[in-house]
């Protein structure tokens, strides 16, 4: 475990294995005055991050905040998309067993009863979660109907003004811009065949994308 502060570039001697050095971490915490926990993803994470979690916010005697950014507790896939790349409908015993066996994980996990167990307990412990958006609120709110989830959209950037919209007048070629990391979560193939689909019937339409793709194709 690393730990790191905004206003210090790097803090090399705050470092620590957790398994042997947990009471030198917590001491420091403790003296360092940390009052509130906020758990933001488990994605990266070893297999057992959620009882690390819980350990130091009971040892601390703090409470601790979940956002949910994605669907790692309930999808060891994360995304809900399975092997197919498609929406797998929602998380079921059947449906994640096939899916896990047929397009593996990208996240530890031990069987998957014991997976979702884990959340479960985690999020049974928070204080507050967190959700981007009224449908990731309405979801875990289904999934996990213990939780009242609050719902607070991402902090943006409003300091500087947004362009007005220009329309499309039927003249020369329409850009669309599609901006982030587009991969198959975010639409990547949907992407590929809007642009193939112009490119085969002549449109003047092209698609650029600021940022990256999956897709040798897309670039």
């Amino acid at each position: 475990v690393a730990l790191e502060h905004s206003d210090v570039s790097q803090l090399p001697n705050l470092r620590y294995r957790v398994a042997e050095e947990y009471r030198d971490m917590l001491l420091v915490l403790r003296e360092s005055g940390v009052f509130h926990m906020h758990v933001h993803s488990f994605a990266g994470y070893p297999v057992d991050a959620d009882e690390l979690i819980a350990r130091l916010a009971s040892d601390l005697s703090v409470a601790y905040d979940f956002t949910a950014h994605d669907y790692l507790p309930v999808c060891p896939r994360i995304t809900m998309i399975d092997e197919s790349g498609i929406y797998c409908g929602g998380p079921s015993e059947e449906k994640c067993t096939r899916c896990i066996d047929k397009g593996g994980v990208p996240v530890p996990m031990e069987s998957l009863s014991r997976y979702k167990e884990r959340y479960r307990r985690f999020l049974q412990g928070v204080r507050r979660v967190y959700a981007p958006s009224l449908d990731v609120k309405a979801r875990y709110e289904k999934w996990f109907p213990f939780l009242d989830v609050v719902e607070r959209p991402h902090p943006q950037d409003y300091s500087f003004p947004s362009p007005p919209p220009v329309r499309y007048k039927g003249e020369g070629i329409l850009r669309v811009a599609i901006i982030g990391a587009i991969g198959p979560h975010k639409g990547s193939a949907l992407l590929l065949e809007c642009a193939r689909h112009a490119e085969q019937h002549g449109l003047p339409v092209r698609f650029v994308v600021f940022g990256i793709t999956n897709s040798p194709e897309l670039g």
